[in-house]
């Protein structure tokens, strides 16, 4: 083989290996906002739960109806994507950046979404998630990264609520059997949220505030604290680390 062709075939073939080796987000699509904020409306149903995986904010209503709506910047409208998926096994409306995209923008992506039912509402990364009057037999709330979610006039027979990293959740309402689980640095308020039976567990610095009516259980290990009020008598605990249990 002659000498220019081999240097060629070589040339072309570390080219292909330092592609392979290059990070995902290196061959990202970089978009930026222009600005121009526009509103559009999307099919959407046959979910029962709302998952976000981008850095804007989710409005949740359960209104009795399903529909979706997205303001965004006009060039950044085309590259949001809104499928159900299931997701442990519920139908769930995931809302997310195409891949292989980079995105840029200053203004605030909302994404507006009507249910005719609510039964977990997720988030993971930096994004907001928030809803309204959710009611029904149980409803989780999950994050996992730095995002937050906030669920306000809840009213459901069961109700938990799980951090994983350092986003926060808070929530206010009714229910009869609360379950917090933290992992990481991230905080649970649901002072608000008026429950019979509770149930925390937190691994890691993370901090809980709940309202107890009738029983209290409490795993800690690690620095976390547990703060709590209601007509509760007797808490158990389970502390490895300097957590503590203290009633307000």
């Amino acid at each position: 083989m002659p000498t220019t062709r081999r240097h060629l075939l070589t040339l072309a073939a570390l080219t292909g290996v330092s592609a392979l080796l290059l990070p995902a987000g290196a061959l990202a699509q970089r978009v930026t906002g222009s600005g121009n904020m526009v509103t559009e409306t999307r099919p959407a149903s046959g979910f029962v739960a709302v998952a976000l995986e981008a850095s804007f904010t989710v409005k949740v209503r359960q209104s009795g109806r399903e529909a979706l709506s997205l303001t965004a910047d006009d060039n950044l409208l085309p590259l949001i994507e809104a499928v159900v998926e299931s997701r442990s096994g519920r139908p769930t409306l995931v809302l997310r950046w195409k891949r292989h995209t980079s995105i840029q923008h200053r203004s605030d992506i909302v994404a507006t979404v009507d249910a005719a039912t609510v039964e977990a509402l997720a988030t993971s990364g930096s994004g907001t998630v928030e809803a309204d009057a959710v009611q029904g037999e149980s409803l989780k709330l999950a994050v996992a990264g730095s995002g937050d979610i906030h669920a306000t006039n809840v009213k459901v027979a069961s109700l938990q609520a799980s951090v994983a990293g350092s986003g926060d959740i808070a929530a206010t309402g009714s229910t009869a059997v609360l379950k917090v689980s933290i992992a990481g640095s991230g905080d649970v308020d649901t002072r608000g949220v008026e429950a019979e039976e509770v149930k925390v567990s937190i691994a890691g610095s993370g901090d809980a505030k709940v309202t107890a009516n009738a029983a209290l259980s409490v795993s800690i290990a690690g620095s976390g604290d547990v703060r709590y009020r209601g007509r509760v008598n007797a808490v158990k605990t389970s502390i490895v680390g300097s957590g503590d249990v203290t009633r307000e």
